[in-house]
């Protein structure tokens, strides 16, 4: 596979022709085993192998002698083990599962420029590792109003590493990976006439990005709907973000303003209270 870079020098472009070769073998595959412990609850645990190919970073404003032309495949270890069932006459269902990660020459993200002269491409750290516990269940209060939740907590860690072009990073959180997110929510309503929800929503702070220590905010977000069924039709008065709380989609580091170019935080911020009505019809 040939890739043609061109290299800015004053007012021209020389061309620049790579041929990288890639001698990978990927393999992947999950074993799982399940074992009933009775008539209600069933243990299983599983063994995957998962893998990222890698490639060739094609940003038309890369920079040939300073950034890395190529990454590395990734490859991953994923071990659970967990427990689901269903107890009081199924009127509870749960599930929680326990999980360790492990990547080995994690792809990261990066960047180089400021102002409009940024450009992005992918290279390879080092390990990284995950460990955390998943549950979810949820319980019938009456015939027609449930009540359920999840909770997962999380920690992760990115070994330290300094990648082709000079610029270091890990020895923290991995970016994604908040320490934990749950959702507690209620709702009533049978197959026919009205019926409501609400839910909770909230998220730790996370890291947005492998090389930059800016955090998106923790939050708490509220749900709900409203809404009649009938036949094949069913209308919907829904809300989302109902508290019209603020908080952080993406968070930014970079220097993007003259004369210094300063890193600075930039905020894009998730949406505002969303209300709307759906009505639909089944057929």
């Amino acid at each position: 596979m040939k890739t043609r870079y061109e290299k800015w020098s004053g007012n021209w472009r020389a061309p620049v022709t790579v041929q990288p070769a890639f001698r990978d073998t990927l393999f992947g595959g999950k074993i799982t085993l399940e074992h009933d412990l009775d008539a209600h609850a069933l243990a299983f645990a599983s063994l995957t192998r998962g893998y990222k190919a890698g490639g060739i970073n094609v940003d038309a404003r890369i920079d040939v002698g300073a950034d890395p032309l190529t990454y590395g495949t990734e490859t991953l270890w994923n071990w659970e083990a967990g427990l689901r069932g269903h107890w009081l006459e199924r009127r509870l269902t749960g599930e929680v599962t326990a999980f360790y990660l492990a990547r080995r020459h994690t792809q990261v993200r990066d960047s180089a420029g400021f102002g409009g002269n940024y450009r992005f491409f992918t290279d390879n750290g080092d390990a990284a590792h995950v460990a955390g516990l998943e549950a979810a269940g949820a319980y019938a209060l009456a015939r027609d109003w449930t009540v359920r939740g999840s909770l997962a907590l999380m920690r992760s860690e990115l070994d330290r590493f300094t990648l082709a072009n000079g610029n270091p990073g890990g020895g923290r959180d991995l970016a994604n990976t908040p320490h934990y997110g749950y959702t507690l929510g209620t709702r009533y309503g049978a197959a026919a006439g009205f019926f409501a929800s609400a839910e909770l929503v909230g998220r730790a702070e996370q890291f947005d990005s492998n090389n930059q220590n800016e955090a998106r905010r923790a939050f708490h977000v509220v749900n709900a709907s409203l809404g009649y069924a009938w036949r094949e039709w069913t209308l919907t008065l829904w809300a989302k973000n109902l508290l019209d709380e603020t908080y952080d989609k993406r968070v930014y580091f970079f220097g993007n303003a003259d004369p210094d170019y300063i890193e600075t935080r930039y905020e894009d911020r998730a949406d505002p209270r969303q209300i709307g009505v759906t009505a639909s019809y089944r057929f």
